[in-house]
């Protein structure tokens, strides 16, 4: 059995992207998201920027975001850094 329809994004243009995705289409993909996403190249402003993002969200949204984050050292940081701003 394979599970075909997505059901957790609710935005159209982001279920539409995620089936891009699944489809192995990312160039698509990421096409649709690009509006959508920031880059900061240097680490110390990116992690505030993601703890001030959280820190504006209500308890509710809190408790259905996930903070990713590639290394130790940036989900130490960023763990910190929001702890301080909550």
């Amino acid at each position: 059995m394979q599970m075909d329809e997505i059901q957790r994004q609710r935005d159209a243009q982001l279920k539409e992207a995620v089936e891009y995705a699944a489809k192995g289409d990312v160039a698509r993909s990421l096409g649709l998201l690009a509006p959508r996403i920031v880059e900061i190249e240097r680490a110390q402003p990116r992690y505030q920027a993601v703890a001030r993002e959280y820190a504006q969200l209500d308890g509710a949204q809190r408790q259905q975001t996930l903070i990713l984050a590639g290394t130790h050292a940036a989900r130490e940081a960023i763990n910190g850094i929001t702890r301080g701003s909550i």
